[in-house]
């Protein structure tokens, strides 16, 4: 089962609420498999005490247009070492050196999908992923905003999109654009969404300012959000996925 976590804007907690997804799913005894599809801000890996690597989704994207043999995906993955019950596998963006950005500035999604056969080699990537190691879940980290990779994240690769989104009207008229797309999506697959609105801070009733933009969002996207993950202001200074270093709300939210 597919899941990509997606955000028009950056900033929402996104990555921050799939890793912590990943880790309860992990103490369940589910195995899960994280895909870093954020190749211009990655950050999967930081969750993660591993430093060695011979690369990410980058480098094997790199390898095949070069040779145009697509390469031993077990090369590419790495395992979070948590202590969970369950094992959580990660392909990270890339091996974040001198030479990253020059194999980013060298990737052009419209070439590689109309020239290299890109659509089925990301259809062989997941296909790959199912026959080599069976996870229960698929996470997937999307590159915000309206991009040829989220895209790819949120058309071709899930079963459910997860779309979280802040309360402002950028945030929403972007995410309601990309909740269409989703909807009524070309390939005609049946994608599932989740709406989660993040972080909403916790104001006074009687401002009504809460309100006023949660009916902002049943407007733009004619349901209400299934999920509200409240503002913790120590998420500012560290990422983790120890409910003890998280504030009670936001990890019962999680």
């Amino acid at each position: 089962y597919t899941v990509t976590f997606y955000s028009y804007k950056g900033g929402v907690g996104r990555t921050l609420a799939l890793m912590n997804a990943a880790s309860r799913l992990s103490r369940k005894g589910k195995s899960v498999f994280v895909l870093d599809f954020d190749l211009e801000a990655p950050g999967v890996d930081v969750f993660s005490s591993e430093t060695a690597s011979s690369g990410g989704l980058l480098e094997y994207i790199s390898e095949y247009s070069r040779t145009r043999q697509v390469p031993p995906l077990e090369n590419f993955v790495r395992e979070m070492k948590w202590g969970t019950p369950g094992q959580v596998l990660y392909m990270p963006a890339g091996n974040r050196n001198h030479d990253y950005q020059a194999l980013l500035a060298q990737l052009n999604w419209k070439d590689f999908y109309s020239r290299e056969q890109g659509f089925l080699f990301v259809e062989n990537l997941k296909a790959a992923i199912r026959a080599i190691y069976s996870p229960d879940y698929v996470l997937v980290d999307s590159r915000t905003g309206m991009t040829d990779i989220s895209g790819i994240c949120t058309l071709q690769l899930p079963d459910l999109v997860v779309l979280v989104f802040g309360l402002n009207e950028q945030n929403q008229i972007g995410t309601a654009h990309i909740y269409n797309s989703i909807k009524h999506n070309p390939l005609s697959r049946q994608i599932e969404t989740m709406m989660v609105a993040s972080p909403v801070p916790d104001v006074p009733e009687y401002l009504g300012i809460r309100k006023e933009r949660l009916e902002r969002t049943r407007e733009l996207f004619g349901r209400e959000p299934d999920l509200v993950l409240p503002y913790d202001p120590f998420v500012a200074f560290s990422e983790s996925v120890n409910a003890t270093e998280i504030g009670d709300y936001l990890n019962r939210a999680y």
